[in-house]
């Protein structure tokens, strides 16, 4: 056998031995997809799969030219970390058994969602005051699957008599659907509209522009008010910024997908993320 014959069998060895290696590590990751920036696990690149992917869906390239300060896209395979899509690396832990892997909200992406059921949640620690007065906007695609007023997220404190923080709430008390409500305390702001309904997809979110609290649904402002006492600051607290489970609020129960946070009032953007996620951009 010729010397050139043996060193092209030992360059299809390799070559094959590459391979192999790639189709394992992809097999790990959340869509197996090969993140070119991050192993598994690490947290990655804003794809189509949750912690990671090669190929960043128009949606979730939407959300982070926003500059969100965290985005969770939910999309994991199993419920350990919530990856943190954005640049700033606010992961958080699943807590009390969230089931993963679940048909997402947005069209023509296979990222998935969550299924939340009281108690489950996740925790992203004790960040995100925006104390004492900062602006803030809460974005998710949530999908109820019961009657119930449930928390949808953000960082909410109670001490037994008043609130404080700011959060954004599903008021299902009606039969069929009800109210998407946004708050921002103690006793300062509060907004409601809009009608979210058991076993569809809403895209939601509540904003602050340092003047007035809104509340959206499926892109459009559905309420709004001004701080009934504009002076009194958010007052920061020890509690976690949560995704499914409030302070002393009934848990989430449904699917939530896609959450983002943003330091500032997104406004008119939120149309776009919308028309993105269904399609229609």
């Amino acid at each position: 056998m010729s010397c050139c014959s043996v060193r092209l069998r030992s360059l299809v060895t390799a070559a094959l031995a590459v391979v192999s290696v790639s189709c394992a590590v992809i097999a790990d990751l959340p869509g197996g997809r090969l993140d070119p920036d991050a192993s598994a696990g690490s947290g990655g690149t804003a794809g189509s799969a949750g912690n990671g992917g090669s190929t960043v869906s128009k949606y979730a390239a939407a959300v982070l030219s926003d500059n969100p300060v965290a985005y969770w896209r939910l999309g994991e395979k199993s419920a350990q970390t919530a990856f943190d899509a954005s640049p700033n690396g606010h992961h958080g832990k699943y807590l009390g058994g969230p089931a993963p892997a679940k048909p997402g909200a947005i069209v023509d992406d296979d990222d998935t969602a969550v299924l939340f059921a009281d108690p489950s949640e996740v925790d992203a620690g004790n960040l995100f005051d925006f104390a004492p007065d900062g602006t803030f906007t809460i974005e998710a695609w949530v999908k109820p699957t019961i009657e119930q007023n449930m928390f949808i997220g953000g960082k909410m404190a109670y001490d037994g008599s008043s609130h404080s923080g700011y959060f954004l709430i599903a008021n299902l008390s009606t039969a069929g659907g009800g109210l998407i409500s946004g708050y921002r305390e103690p006793n300062a702001g509060y907004a409601q509209g809009g009608m979210l309904v058991v076993d569809q997809f809403s895209h939601v979110a509540v904003t602050f522009d340092g003047t007035y609290v809104s509340v959206y649904q499926n892109g459009e402002k559905v309420g709004s008010n001004p701080l009934s006492m504009p002076n009194l600051p958010i007052t920061a607290h020890a509690e976690p910024f949560r995704i499914a489970k409030g302070d002393d609020w009934n848990g989430f129960t449904g699917l939530i997908d896609e959450f983002a946070l943003y330091d500032y009032a997104l406004g008119s953007r939120l149309l776009d993320h919308y028309r993105i996620g269904v399609g229609l951009e």
